[in-house]
């Protein structure tokens, strides 16, 4: 089992890494943050921004392929108690829906 130390411990570790996720899309604000669920989560677990321009042609509800550096993962506490990891990333280099 997990201890929210060592979460803190794995979550640093991946900070830097470059991923190529899918997920689907939930929000798009207005100021070009997306927001992702992945693996069946009803709730975003990802996020990232973009420009309005490429944020603009988004739609909630669509499945998107994802490239970014992972900046921060935290642990957020729901219920029933157990933690769910919100992923930030930067640097997006490319974003294409399915």
């Amino acid at each position: 089992m997990y201890t929210t130390k060592r979460l803190e411990q794995y979550s640093n570790s991946l900070r830097g890494t470059k991923v190529l996720w899918t997920g689907r899309l939930i929000e798009i604000n207005m100021d070009g943050t997306v927001h992702v669920a992945m693996d069946n989560h009803r709730t975003p677990n990802v996020e990232f921004n973009l420009k309005p321009r490429e944020s603009g042609m988004l739609r909630p509800g669509l499945t998107v392929t994802f490239t970014g550096t992972i900046s921060s993962i935290t642990s957020i506490q729901t219920f029933p108690p157990m933690p769910n990891m919100h992923v930030v990333l930067v640097d997006m280099e490319s974003v294409s829906q399915h």
